[in-house]
C-alpha cells in the first residue's frame, strides 16, 4: 500500500521555489482568523454556527468524494 502511495506522489510535477501568492493568501487568511479569536468575544450563537458550518462543509466534501464519478479517490 505504501509503495502505491509513493508511486502516486512521483507523478506530481516538481515545484521550485515558493508560490508566494498562494502562501500569502493562505497565511493572511489564517492570521486574520487567529486575530479574531484572540480579540473578539465568542458568543454562543456564533460558536454554534461555526460548528454547524464545519459539519455541513464536511458533508459536502463527502458527497463530492463518494457520489461524483469524476472524482478519483485512490
Amino acid at each position: 500500500m505504501l509503495k502505491s502511495a509513493l508511486q502516486h506522489w512521483e507523478r506530481f510535477p516538481t515545484t521550485r521555489g515558493i508560490r508566494w501568492f498562494n502562501f500569502l493568501a493562505l497565511s493572511i487568511t489564517h492570521l486574520i482568523a487567529a486575530y479574531g479569536l484572540w480579540t473578539v468575544e465568542i458568543r454562543k450563537n456564533t460558536a454554534l454556527f461555526a460548528v454547524a458550518y464545519y459539519a455541513f462543509s464536511m458533508l459536502g466534501e463527502l458527497y463530492r468524494c463518494f457520489i461524483h464519478s469524476s472524482f478519483d479517490s485512490h
